[in-house]
């Protein structure tokens, strides 16, 4: 979230769902109660909502939010960025837990500009769907100079593994080629959802090393069970074969 004052603009990444507040007797939750803190009593002109990617666990509490909002504070203007992939699954869900894009992300990219020279890039990277958004707070050079931030959420699970299936991903190529994309960009602070803190530069490049070392493992594994018994040595060359294999694939790719 991002709450700047004199222009009374307020911006939100992503809506997951979330637990019920325990400080306003249940009425709310932990979402809003942080909404009301940031706001801290001031009416927004303007709230900007953006999907980081099609997924509800991420993206399905923005009605609530913004009903809760516009309850407070009726005057206030709500845009909700995303991709076509994104609006999609809006539309075709039926719990009418999130709002349909009023403002499209093309394939492009696009930048929202905030006060004092910062902005939010928004790339379409892919990763876990098609059109994931890397949402990028580049790096300043005032005010000392603060940290690019990147904000890119379930591929990269600093310090974890990923879930099961990499993350239930339909696309282990995607997947496994969004790190570098990531990696391109100029950031040091990375927002990658789910897991209990931030990740750092070194958390994508590990993550881009586990998808490569699983590729490497699996070849070996087919290839000795093919032609383990049919070439001497082949136990012990198999594995630098398939590095050289993969890699090129990689390249090529």
């Amino acid at each position: 979230m991002l709450w700047e004052p004199k222009r009374r603009h307020f911006v939100m990444v992503d809506a997951p769902d979330s637990a019920t507040s325990i400080t306003d007797g249940g009425a709310g939750t932990r979402l809003t109660a942080a909404v009301d803190e940031l706001l801290d009593g001031a009416t927004p002109r303007v709230v900007d909502i953006i999907y980081s990617h099609a997924h509800l666990d991420h993206i399905g509490a923005t009605r609530r939010v913004v009903d809760h909002i516009r309850a407070a504070h009726p005057s206030t203007r709500v845009a909700i960025w995303g991709t076509d992939e994104s609006d999609e699954v809006v539309r075709r869900s039926t719990t009418d837990r999130a709002l349909r894009v009023t403002r499209q992300v093309p394939l492009s990219g696009t930048t929202l500009r905030l006060a004092r020279g910062l902005r939010l890039d928004l790339h379409v990277v892919g990763g876990h769907t098609a059109t994931d958004l890397a949402i990028h707070i580049p790096r300043t050079r005032r005010d000392g100079g603060a940290p690019g931030v990147l904000h890119h959420v379930d591929v990269v699970f600093p310090g974890w593994s990923p879930p099961s299936m990499l993350a239930f991903t339909d696309d282990v190529a995607r997947f496994r080629d969004v790190h570098g994309k990531l990696l391109a960009l100029d950031w040091e602070v990375l927002s990658a959802g789910h897991v209990g803190r931030l990740g750092t530069r070194a958390d994508v490049v590990t993550g881009g090393r586990l998808l490569r070392q699983l590729q490497m493992d699996v070849c070996a594994r087919e290839m000795l069970a093919k032609w383990g018994c049919k070439l001497a040595r082949m136990d012990v060359m198999i594995r630098p074969h398939c590095r050289a294999a993969v890699g090129y694939v990689s390249i090529e790719a």
